[in-house]
């Protein structure tokens, strides 16, 4: 288990995206519930319970992308020029930070839109 999780592991070159579209995927599915059973009023504008808590659930995988990013840079960095080990943990922490972009990109309009427009 622990050499699946190491930097250098090609696991890592499609973990940050996989990460991020099962986040997308419960977001979405669950303000999709919620919006068809629940609906927040829309003169609440985009300061409601529904908003407060996808914006919570943007952080922890922001935080943990930008960690895996970070912790593959420096992994690359203690490796030989060319070696494959390091191809994937650059790859890899590039992939993780594509991640967290898009994990920025989909939580932004949390804070101008309501939840359910």
């Amino acid at each position: 288990m622990r050499a699946l999780l190491s930097p250098c592991h090609p696991l890592q070159l499609v973990l940050g995206l996989l990460l991020w579209s099962l986040w997308f995927v419960l977001i979405y599915g669950g303000l999709s519930v919620l919006c068809a059973f629940a609906a927040p009023p829309a003169t609440q504008g985009q300061w409601t319970l529904a908003n407060l808590l996808l914006g919570a659930s943007a952080l922890p995988l922001f935080a943990f992308s930008g960690w895996l990013a970070l912790r593959g840079w420096r992994a690359a960095s203690n490796i030989e020029q060319s070696s494959a080990r390091r191809f994937v943990a650059l790859t890899g922490a590039g992939i993780h930070v594509i991640g967290m972009l898009a994990t920025l990109f989909v939580a932004l309009p949390l804070l101008i839109l309501p939840p359910c427009v």
